[in-house]
């Protein structure tokens, strides 16, 4: 599976790459100037789309599924996000999306 949004090939068979895969990951596009929601998706080629990529949340449960044994949390995957950002050595190359929605809550 290749992610056109990514700037560099990730390793995915890791905890570390999935996740930066995932995070980089575009769901869908949003209009940016209108009220953020799945909703206003639009088409890739509108001049005011923005990206939106999973939630925290979602991230870190797509790692459990792949690695059951994984001590991954909302707030790791948010400090992995907050690493690509920053381009620290280990994350650069990778490109987020513009936003992501919040989780729900239970």
């Amino acid at each position: 599976m290749t992610n056109p949004h990514l700037r560099t090939v990730p390793k995915p068979n890791t905890i570390k790459g999935l996740t930066c895969e995932l995070l980089c990951e575009v769901v869908y596009f949003e209009d940016k100037t209108k009220e953020p929601g799945p909703k206003n998706r639009v088409a890739v080629s509108n001049k005011n789309r923005r990206s939106v990529g999973h939630p925290y949340q979602t991230v870190a449960e797509m790692v459990k599924e792949t690695f059951p044994d994984a001590k991954v949390s909302a707030d790791s995957v948010r400090r992995t996000a907050g690493r690509i950002r920053a381009d620290e050595p280990g994350y650069e190359g990778y490109l987020l999306p513009g936003r992501r929605p919040r989780a729900n809550s239970k």
